[in-house]
């Protein structure tokens, strides 16, 4: 479906949004890994701490700044879930033609979604789904 980072992130480590196509990468296999993690084990008390902290990471690839703070944290889970569901159904574009840093003037979008990967207007650089 599509290849994998070189190698392996810290899971720790913030996520790749330094181009659309890092930002799609770095979803894509934060995701992943998380289904085949809690396929395995399901939720447990054991993994409680490990579910939050992918969560968070989750977060970052969405602007959720105009969501309330008490039902972000939900949100936020759902809207990864949901985005991963929607990106399991359609086929993405060869990684060849979603730009990289060195494509960054071009446009990171899937039209047949109204879906796109847009540059922060604030903070650090990186992008984000819009």
């Amino acid at each position: 479906m599509y290849a994998l980072a070189q190698s392996e992130q810290h899971p720790l480590a913030p996520p790749e949004l330094s181009s659309p196509r890092d930002t799609l990468r770095s979803f894509m296999t934060l995701m992943d890994n998380a289904y085949q993690r809690w396929k395995t084990e399901g939720r447990t008390y054991a993994n409680r701490a490990e579910r939050g902290a992918i969560t968070r990471l989750a977060h970052q690839f969405f602007d959720l700044n105009d969501i309330a703070p008490s039902v972000r944290n939900n949100v936020g889970r759902e809207t990864a879930v949901f985005m991963k569901e929607v990106l399991d159904r359609i086929e993405l574009p060869p990684w060849e033609e979603i730009p990289d840093e060195a494509m960054i003037a071009a446009k990171g979008s899937m039209k047949e979604t109204g879906s796109s990967i847009r540059r922060r207007t604030s903070g650090h650089r990186s992008f984000m789904n819009t």
